[in-house]
């Protein structure tokens, strides 16, 4: 049977005093895509930061392509190959479209260069357009479309991805998606922390749901969505 790219076990995470994550499980095969649902609040972001070592857990494991991370600095768990792009927009606003290109793509050396720059003109034909413009003054869309772009110069074998649509049109937010897709079709597993559950269900071949940081649930998308859904019904009756 195939490895796990990232294994999450007995995962606990606090802030201070304050429990956040209480016990959260979960495996993601190569290629695979897992979904992590929930409420605000429920906890979802805390294990993004968590298995991208942004933060450290008060007890439990991370194993990333077969290596534990667990206090490793994020920039050792990036080598491992896990990739996190938060929900901010991950760009260097003074710089140039290329020159945030550029950055990420000399990690790999000089000959990379060119691919890197060629793929995400042809994956967004508007940062071609822009290529010469600070990145500041890109549109919110154009600015997600740019920091997926340098996350996927570091040739994640799982990328981490929160809230990607976040504040961006339905439009931006398909071709985000339309991206994702392809990379996943060429081996790069994920997960994905996303509202617009419309999109993910297409992406995601498995799921689970915490609430109040605690794991409820775990199974295929539209079973962890059928169990979300009889949650608000319940508290609603």
């Amino acid at each position: 049977m195939t490895a796990p790219v990232l294994e999450v076990a007995d995962l606990h995470v606090a802030y201070g005093p304050y429990g956040a994550l209480f016990g959260v499980d979960f495996t993601v095969a190569p290629g695979g895509v897992l979904a992590i649902l929930g409420a605000n609040g429920a906890g979802k972001s805390t294990v993004a930061r968590t298995v991208s070592g942004l933060l450290q857990p008060t007890a439990g494991q991370v194993v990333v392509d077969g290596v534990s991370v667990v206090g490793k600095h994020p920039a050792h768990i990036v080598r491992c190959g896990l990739v996190h792009l938060n929900e901010g927009r991950a760009v260097f606003a003074d710089l140039t479209v290329e020159e945030n290109l550029r950055l990420v793509a000399r990690l790999h050396g000089r000959s990379q260069v060119r691919a890197v720059l060629d793929d995400a003109y042809d994956a967004f034909p508007a940062l071609g357009v822009a290529r010469r413009r600070a990145a500041g003054s890109l549109s919110g869309g154009e600015q997600r479309q740019l920091s997926l772009m340098k996350a996927l110069a570091l040739r994640p074998k799982v990328l981490v991805a929160d809230e990607l649509s976040l504040g961006l049109s339905p439009s931006a937010t398909a071709h985000i998606y339309d991206r994702l897709h392809q990379v996943n079709a060429e081996g790069v597993a994920m997960v994905i922390i996303e509202s617009q559950l419309a999109h993910v269900r297409l992406l995601a071949d498995h799921a689970i749901v915490l609430e109040h940081g605690r794991q409820r649930f775990s199974g295929t998308f539209d079973e962890a969505f059928a169990d979300i859904t009889a949650s608000v019904r319940d508290r609603e009756a």
